[in-house]
């Protein structure tokens, strides 16, 4: 019998990957259960201890010492005035323990034990995925779906554990269908909930950082665009200009001549507007040049040499705004951010004014 329940704990350990102690502490829960219904008209605490090496087990009936006026059955409690009277007095909490004939561990016993080791065995599951799973919160997770409920979509993600996806953390107008592979974040493995533990989200922030691999915060690349989005109204009100200031007889011209609306755009119009083109382009770049806040704002404000664009900087115009108010006059700092600024304001010069000489030139013509 011994052999037997040792081939029980090592098929149910392998079959679902879970520590041979847990499978152990089921069959003991099982047997105990088993060797309970013994004892039909008594409330018995039962404890059964099984050997990890040779399978043999033996069974053990406990009383536990409680106060007097705790007291509830003699079933399984000891009254501490009647522990106190023994040879050997017993403190209160004490436990004595009376081996007891042991249940065999045949069909039967194992038809009563089995709800209890499928219960031990799902806790086990349960645990091992949330073991797993707790350092991967805000981790990209990939899963196929298994199935779909009116609340959201379970996802297996392999090895016995299921990530669920609720409606909504799915962006508005997703559908899925059975088996098919879905990648989310891993937004929250909650060890308490009844379903499933890994809470999975398509609509968190994190997940597009997570799903490009790109660092977010104050850099270069922050200031560019913003930079960009000031710039644009001037540059496409000047690029407008250029392309109205094209004479219609070109397009007329190109058309006569059987060219296609994108061969006139594309061979007439732009070549006939370029200089009105780059001028707006010089325009915005000066726009950029020019300004502070923004981009004070936006780099990160940090004193180094940037690698990437993902680097925080500190732009000449932020250096003259963060340290004037703070510095000498007539010192050397003093003396540099005044030569920033003169070199600054030559920079701007020459590219507004080249690109004021541009348009202009593309007015009169």
């Amino acid at each position: 019998m011994s052999k037997e329940i040792l081939l029980v704990v090592d098929a149910i350990s392998n079959e679902k990957g879970v520590p041979r102690d847990v499978i152990f502490e089921a069959v003991e829960a099982a047997l105990a259960s088993a060797s309970r219904k013994r004892f039909d008209q008594e409330e018995a605490d039962i404890r059964v201890k099984i050997d990890r090496v040779t399978g043999d087990y033996a069974t053990y009936r406990r009383w536990t010492v409680v106060e007097d006026d705790e007291f509830e059955t003699p079933d399984y409690e000891i009254k501490a005035s009647i522990a106190e009277q023994r040879e050997e007095p017993l403190a209160l909490g004490a436990v004595v323990e009376k081996q007891i004939e042991s249940e065999a561990f045949g069909r039967i016993a194992a038809q009563t034990a089995k709800q209890v080791i499928v219960q031990k065995v799902r806790e086990a599951e349960r645990a091992e995925v949330v073991r797993l799973y707790a350092e991967r919160e805000g981790e990209l997770v990939a899963g196929i779906v298994k199935k779909t409920t009116r609340d959201g979509l379970i996802i297996d993600l392999g090895d016995n554990a299921e990530g669920f996806l609720p409606r909504g953390e799915m962006i508005h107008g997703e559908r899925y269908r059975l088996n098919e592979r879905v990648r989310a974040l891993l937004w929250k493995v909650d060890a308490d909930a009844r379903g499933s533990q890994l809470i999975l989200s398509r609509t968190r922030p994190e997940l597009i950082i997570e799903l490009f691999n790109v660092p977010v915060g104050l850099n270069v690349l922050n200031a560019g665009i913003i930079l960009g989005l000031m710039a644009a109204p001037i540059m496409t009100s000047i690029a407008e200009d250029a392309l109205k200031a094209v004479p219609d007889r070109y397009r007329e011209a190109a058309e006569a001549l059987g060219a296609t609306r994108w061969q006139v755009i594309y061979k007439t119009v732009l070549p006939a507007a370029k200089n009105g083109l780059l001028g707006a382009v010089l325009l915005g770049v000066g726009r950029g040049f020019g300004e502070t806040m923004a981009v004070l704002m936006a780099t990160g404000h940090s004193v180094n040499i940037p690698h990437s664009i993902f680097d925080s900087v500190r732009a000449l115009t932020a250096t003259i705004a963060a340290e004037l108010g703070e510095t000498a006059v007539g010192s050397d700092h003093y003396q540099v951010l005044f030569t920033i600024g003169i070199f600054l304001f030559i920079i701007t010069f020459i590219i507004n004014l080249t690109a004021d000489l541009v348009v202009r030139g593309v007015r009169n013509g």
